[in-house]
């Protein structure tokens, strides 16, 4: 926002106040009537939506209007975006509002058509992939499917293979996920694909199914002689009890841009709003019918030579 919506669009003022609110930075009770950017987490503010609003309709400099951007916008169809959307929007007058993401739409029947009902207006500006490819801002993919050779009917039930069909993989049911994450096979064949082709994919961003997965994979390669970490979104993981700092996950994910690590596996905390431009495949270990998740784990290694990454990136799918 500094380097370009303020030296473009707030060239003629004087220097703007921002404030950053999340879990690792500012709180939501030091916000100020004041502050004229806040950048927040989603979680931060709607636990205390109530008194931001308070804040911002007092003091010296009270605020007299609001205009909410909403990043990742397919997300805003939760109950949770909802409730902070209808809040300001209420308490405001003059409100207004923007979503941006690259995946428009919600893939869950019962979700379909509530995107139109938060965004009235639609969408105002859409971009399609190939002029973005065009114009070096994203690469051209370059996609390859492996088959494991692994039987998933003699892994997980028809139950949850169902489920996988029409919803998605954090619908299995524990034991089952256990079951696909541990698997030598399959993992053995991940790991013996990338072993065939290191010169070639170069930095690998491994999509996996769940912890255990992501621990099993990471060890494997580690084994092999590979340069491997892994980040998880999670604190703590139910199976394994093992816990994971974000400044851990933080850490690793520097040493990969830094290309001191050769391949990252990640468990639903690099799908978005992460900018690796480095990233010259990805490996898709996990299932998903979600049109949504995959755009979104592709997108991870798309980033063109406009932007810091190549004119080509490779991308992989495992069944």
């Amino acid at each position: 926002f500094k380097d370009n919506a303020f030296s473009d669009v707030m060239g003629t003022r004087e220097p703007f106040t921002y404030r950053i609110v999340s879990g690792i930075h500012d709180k939501p009770v030091h916000i100020r009537s004041s502050d004229e950017l806040i950048i927040a987490s989603k979680d931060s503010l709607q636990q205390s939506l109530a008194s931001v609003v308070r804040t911002l309709k007092s003091g010296d400099t009270p605020a007299d209007g609001i205009f909410l951007i909403v990043d990742e916008a397919h997300h805003a169809t939760a109950k949770s975006y909802r409730e902070i959307i209808e809040t300001l929007r209420s308490k405001f007058e003059k409100f207004q509002m923007l979503g941006l993401t690259a995946t428009p739409w919600r893939t869950a029947e019962n979700e379909r058509g509530l995107l139109k009902k938060v965004f009235p207006d639609d969408i105002i500006y859409k971009i399609n992939m190939k002029t973005l490819i065009a114009r070096g801002i994203l690469a051209e993919p370059k996609f390859r499917e492996l088959r494991t050779k692994v039987d998933m009917t003699e892994i997980i039930s028809e139950k949850d293979l169902e489920n996988i069909r029409h919803f998605d993989i954090d619908t299995i049911g524990k034991d089952s996920a256990k079951l696909l994450a541990e698997n030598k096979t399959r993992n053995r064949s991940i790991v013996d694909h990338y072993l065939g082709n290191e010169r070639e994919y170069g930095q690998t961003l491994v999509f996996a199914l769940n912890v255990l997965n992501a621990i099993a994979l990471d060890a494997l390669f580690k084994k092999n002689g590979v340069r491997s970490e892994f980040v998880v979104g999670e604190v703590r993981d139910h199976f394994t009890g093992v816990k994971f700092s974000p400044k851990e996950n933080q850490e690793k994910i520097r040493l990969f841009r830094e290309k001191e690590i050769s391949v990252l596996i990640n468990v639903n905390i690099l799908t978005e709003g992460v900018d690796i431009p480095g990233v010259e495949t990805v490996f898709l270990t996990r299932p998903t019918i979600s049109t949504g998740l995959m755009t979104q784990m592709i997108g991870r290694g798309l980033r063109g030579k406009e932007v810091g990454g190549e004119a080509h990136r490779k991308r992989c799918q495992f069944h």
